[in-house]
């Protein structure tokens, strides 16, 4: 029987018998251009510009396997988005159910209240505002809260955060709640962002632990989703904005500034910095300690 293997590459087979063999440069030919966004898979044992054979690509010639993509696509589309209204629900509940026996929320609103009010008028509000102020031998007399008030204000930026909120109109001690919610939020969506495991994301949000980083009133919450964002770009090798999250941490808590050491410290050791560079942002850090503690007032 006559058939391709008994004729060359470029042998022609007579009309009466079917026509011409079509040369393999020029099926290849054909193949690009009916698939123009086709790459070609290059072998070893074989030439660069043989035809791809169809079960190389079979969901671009099956459609069933095209469909089955799309399913995938939209459960994984669906997975996401109830991953999201997963972490929403629960910011929304950590903003409504806040730990109200919170002593720190309490001296952090007598900071941004005294912004434009004096301490002897801030005094009997805060102190009144919570039994577990009230019942606080620290927090005694309007002398005691103001020598209390420059160990909190060591965190410019979380302060200054809940003073615009309060600004706006917000009741300062939902503003601070407001923080640690959307501070919540927020690292529920970086999780997603680096991990792509929704599941294994939401059982690490449900856990007590995170789930009190929402509802106590403290810069905690936003310290983390600062922190795991810059954790996230340096692991990316997106050195630039992993840093500068790391130094904006140091305005939420200057504690922040032992990680940015370490992490300094490693990116040297395995060659992703240089030597001066790490000591240039080692220094800025630093300094942005010492600034802070300065114009605080802290005793440390």
């Amino acid at each position: 029987m006559l058939n391709a293997r008994n004729f060359g590459h470029r042998t022609a087979i007579p009309a009466e018998l079917g026509g011409f063999i079509v040369p393999a440069r020029v099926r290849t030919l054909q193949s690009r251009l009916r698939h123009p966004r086709r790459l070609s898979i290059l072998r070893p044992d074989r030439p660069r510009d043989l035809v791809e054979s169809p079960m190389m690509y079979p969901e671009a010639t099956n459609p069933v396997a095209q469909r089955n993509g799309e399913a995938v696509n939209m459960r994984r589309t669906l997975t996401f988005f109830l991953y999201a209204v997963f972490v929403a629900a629960l910011s929304w509940i950590c903003f409504l159910r806040p730990v109200s026996d919170d002593f720190d929320r309490y001296i952090y609103e007598a900071l941004v209240r005294g912004r434009y009010q004096d301490v002897q008028n801030i005094y009997p509000i805060v102190k009144h505002e919570n039994p577990r102020a009230e019942a606080s031998s620290v927090l005694d007399s309007p002398a005691h809260l103001a020598q209390l008030e420059p160990l909190y204000a060591i965190r410019p930026l979380y302060l200054e955060i809940v003073a615009v909120e309060a600004g706006a109109g917000e009741p300062i001690q939902p503003a601070i709640t407001l923080v640690s919610a959307l501070s919540l939020f927020g690292i529920g969506m970086v999780l997603l962002g680096w991990t792509h495991r929704p599941a294994y994301c939401a059982l690490l949000m449900a856990t007590p632990a995170i789930v009190l980083l929402g509802r106590i009133g403290t810069p905690d919450a936003l310290s983390s989703l600062l922190v795991l964002s810059s954790m996230w770009a340096i692991v990316r090798e997106r050195l630039l904005p992993g840093f500068l999250l790391l130094l904006v941490s140091i305005w939420v808590r200057t504690d922040n500034v032992l990680l940015v050491f370490l992490v300094l410290v490693w990116l040297a050791a395995i060659g992703k910095l240089s030597l001066s560079h790490s000591a240039v942002l080692a220094l800025l850090a630093a300094a942005s300690v010492v600034f802070i503690n300065h114009f605080s007032g802290n005793y440390g």
